[in-house]
């Protein structure tokens, strides 16, 4: 995924079709998580084993397709599927938003699927802008590191 390209490596470049990724991310209390990161790279259709090692998905979609908008509602589909009542942090996050909106992809239609599906946080993030891609990571990353502590305790 591009973004986390971006976000990890200050490299813009296309990913492959899977990648792994470790990267330290400082959460919105100043401490530094270390994390590993699943780019599914484009699937359309999320296995079982994916879920069950996840502590949260960013699902992206871009804004200029709106196919891409039913690709994640899909994925999506399948969290639920296989996530047998665990808590998962779900972040959407509305890419490319420097490029010219698909008109069939109505931002208030999305804005209720996120809500109706319970989607925690809305970002919307471009390559161009490293802090929308920070504020997405940090965010997800304090709200991970928040649930689990809050969990321990």
């Amino acid at each position: 995924m591009i973004i986390i390209h971006l976000r990890i490596y200050f490299n813009y470049q296309i990913s492959t079709y899977e990648d792994t990724y470790n990267a330290v991310v400082e959460t919105d209390r100043g401490f530094k998580e270390k994390v590993r990161i699943y780019d599914l790279g484009g699937m359309t259709k999320l296995e079982k084993h994916f879920v069950n090692c996840a502590d949260a998905f960013i699902l992206v979609y871009d804004i200029s397709d709106s196919k891409s908008f039913s690709s994640v509602q899909s994925l999506k589909q399948d969290i639920d599927r296989y996530r047998e009542k665990r808590d998962l942090c779900i972040v959407l996050s509305c890419h490319k938003v420097d490029k010219p909106k698909d008109a069939t992809l109505d931002s208030t239609e999305v804005s209720r699927w996120s809500q109706s599906e319970k989607v925690a946080n809305i970002f919307e993030t471009t390559v161009y802008d490293r802090q929308s891609l920070m504020n997405l990571f940090t965010w997800t990353v304090s709200r991970i590191t928040q649930s689990q502590s809050e969990s321990v305790t």
